[in-house]
């Protein structure tokens, strides 16, 4: 859990010294200087020497490692912006090192280039109001924006009295112990499985009309992985070429585009829940509004009133991603019409599951038609089952 962290504490922290030929600079044997008294002295002087500049040379254009493979990262507080840089590439998984030069001062105060390599993709999970972070985000993981209504308050008050009152009730639970040999157990999996995902025509059913979806769609087959791992007592495994498999379920891709819908919209647009909330109950409502009746309309539902101001806020972050239109009106120029934007019905199939059942069969047969060698390589599932934990997860 990190509340906060910069570039070079970020190498500092977690880096390893690593010598130019990927050994760890403490694993290195320094060069020890031959005694005088050693009768080849001049010799092994000189064989010393070399050492010496060769181990130099190993240090000098060496690199600090921050591997970050199997993390989870936990950013409580948003990232100083120069290390949010660094992270940037890795959040997009564009190569799996990454090299990057940092500019430092040597105890001598003279100025060097130190290269840092990031080698893997870590889990990293964001808490920010900030906006030019959320709109960096939003493009590189899935986002959603938690509901902040009256009731949902009023249950957070409860529990801090509750806390309070009764704080041995609120010790870690055998539930979040649980969780956490879970976790455990799942990223062990990890490390010796991979996962098949043997449905080759599931893009047919994801949207497509902007290019973030490239990425997006990476994110969707992420979570089917994620749900593959977790109930391994219940799958398939491949052992092909050496390699074990775990092999994905149709169960498992409807239950992750099941949660991929659900957080689709914060996620592509990258806004606060809020003005999607009132995007969809009250600005959907009707074909046309002027600025007055929103603001009315709003207050005349809410139990926190807004200003004008804050209703023209969020009409502007609306238009932005494209959900609403807006023109001057016929009559009065001075004064603005709103019209929604309807979306594309993206999710249609999701409505009706026998389709996706149809879908997921047929690509499921065709995968078994282009690679008739699988079947014997399909075992059942020897993995380990947690205790207490269900074979039916």
């Amino acid at each position: 859990m990190l509340g906060g962290i910069t570039p070079k504490a970020l190498v500092r922290q977690y880096g390893v010294e690593m010598t130019a030929d990927g050994r760890k600079v403490s694993e290195v044997p320094v060069p020890q200087k031959p005694s005088r008294k050693d009768p080849d002295y001049q010799v092994k002087l000189a064989e010393y020497e070399a050492q010496v500049r060769e181990y130099q040379d190993l240090i000098r254009n060496g690199y600090s490692l921050i591997d970050l493979r199997g993390k989870i990262l936990l950013f409580l507080e948003a990232p100083h912006q120069e290390a949010f840089m660094v992270l940037r590439p890795i959040l997009s998984h564009d190569e799996h090192e990454i090299s990057y030069p940092l500019v430092e001062k040597t105890e001598k105060g003279q100025v060097r280039t130190r290269k840092v390599v990031v080698r893997g993709w870590p889990s990293t999970i964001f808490c920010t109001t900030d906006i030019k972070y959320i709109e960096e985000l939003a493009t590189r993981s899935i986002t959603t924006s938690p509901q902040t209504t009256e009731e949902k308050v009023k249950e957070v008050l409860a529990l801090i009295d509750q806390q309070d009152a009764n704080p041995w009730n609120f010790q870690e639970t055998e539930d979040t112990l649980f969780i956490r040999r879970v976790i455990s157990h799942v990223k062990h999996i990890a490390q010796e499985y991979k996962v098949i995902i043997p449905f080759s025509n599931l893009h047919e059913v994801f949207p497509k009309h902007l290019v973030r979806f490239m990425r997006d769609y990476r994110h969707l087959k992420g979570i089917i992985k994620a749900f593959a791992y977790l109930r391994f007592p219940n799958r398939r495994i491949v052992e092909k070429d050496g390699q074990k498999y775990i092999l994905a379920s149709a169960d498992d891709v409807i239950d992750a585009l099941k949660l991929f819908q659900a957080i689709y919209e914060t996620t592509e647009t990258g806004i606060d829940e809020r003005i999607l909330s009132f995007y969809h109950n009250i600005v959907e409502k009707r074909e046309e509004w002027t600025l007055k009746e929103l603001t009315q309309e709003y207050n005349k539902q809410a139990r926190r009133k807004v200003s004008s101001k804050a209703i023209r806020n969020w009409l502007a972050s609306l238009e932005d991603i494209g959900l609403v239109d807006s023109e001057p009106h016929p009559d009065d120029k001075r004064v603005l019409i709103f019209r929604p934007v309807k979306g594309q019905e993206i999710w249609k199939i999701m409505e009706v599951p026998h389709l996706l059942v149809d879908l997921l069969e047929k690509s499921y047969g065709e995968w078994l038609e282009n690679n008739p060698e699988i079947r014997s390589h399909i075992v059942r599932s020897e993995l380990p089952v947690l205790p207490h934990m269900s074979s039916n997860i």
